[in-house]
């Protein structure tokens, strides 16, 4: 596991808004900062501790209503998923167990299978974002511009020309002209829930350099526009 990178890790690609931790590995080898995401408990959460020389985490943080949260876990040598085959694993899957003062919840969870340089307060970096807010904020607006059928809204948070796709293949809206006449076949009820479903700080940067909403529904570049809307269909 290279020093000074970011690892995101979650319970599944395909569960939308999944248990998410965002894991900093700091240059002094043992010592750790993480972000922890989860939608139906606790959002968000910045962590700190340490990780020993066989692979086990402790981390302790606070939510923004002052509740402790603590988060345990160790990373396996071996998946008992089978995700990975019989092959000996360094940091790619992670047990955790996590508390607060009102719930408890373990998972398995998976990493991206890449790291990038950046830091727990610019997480974003990768994607050449210098300010994470401004990124979420803009996020934000395009999910409640979804949830109020706001078609020039959400047209407005569009990188043109934009990939949209689906089942039955990809193609590119060029001007917000034509993706508003087409809004309504984007946005279905199915897919405009899941967007509704998600939260705006809830992205992960990908190997291609753009930050993505839940598992994967929408991708945005550096200034927070929408570069890809994917899984239409789903």
């Amino acid at each position: 596991m290279d020093l000074g990178f970011l690892w995101v890790y979650s319970e599944s690609r395909y569960k939308v808004n999944g248990f998410t931790i965002t894991v900093y590995f700091n240059n002094d080898l043992y010592g750790i900062e993480a972000v922890l995401f989860d939608p139906n408990k606790v959002h968000n959460v910045k962590l700190n501790g340490n990780i020993d020389n066989v692979g086990n985490i402790d981390l302790n943080g606070m939510d923004n209503s002052g509740n402790v949260v603590k988060l345990e876990g160790k990373f396996l040598e071996n998946d008992p998923t089978g995700r990975y085959g019989s092959k000996k694993l360094n940091c790619e899957v992670f047990a955790v167990n996590y508390y607060t003062s009102y719930d408890k919840h373990n998972s398995l969870i998976f990493g991206n299978d890449f790291g990038y340089r950046g830091s727990i307060n610019n997480r974003y970096s990768r994607i050449g974002a210098d300010n994470d807010d401004l990124v979420e904020l803009a996020v934000k607006r395009f999910i409640d511009g979804v949830n109020k059928r706001d078609k020039k809204v959400v047209a407005d948070c569009m990188h043109y020309p934009v990939r949209v796709g689906g089942d039955r293949g990809d193609r590119y809206i060029n001007d917000k002209e034509e993706f508003i006449r087409n809004f309504d076949n984007f946005f279905k009820p199915k897919f405009s829930k899941a967007i509704s479903n998600s939260r705006h700080y809830h992205l992960f940067v990908s190997k291609y350099d753009e930050a993505g909403l839940g598992t994967g529904l929408v991708f945005f570049i550096k200034n927070g526009k929408v570069s890809k809307i994917l899984n239409l269909d789903r």
